[in-house]
């Protein structure tokens, strides 16, 4: 509990001296992604793993 305290301690420290953080979520739409069909059953067991794997790609 003590740790917990502290740590809640030393992040409003922080904070003050270099002001609150912010969380900033940007959303980005390709348009290959868009026009993507949507799995169908038939599809799905083949590329379940292919959904994943693009998840991870950077996309430029």
């Amino acid at each position: 509990m003590a740790f917990g305290t502290g740590s809640a301690v030393a992040h409003r420290a922080v904070d003050a001296v270099l002001g609150p953080r912010t969380i900033q979520h940007e959303t980005v739409v390709s348009e290959a992604a868009a026009a993507a069909p949507a799995p169908t059953m038939n599809n799905v067991g083949s590329d379940a793993c292919n959904i994943h794997s693009k998840a991870f790609q950077d996309v430029c």
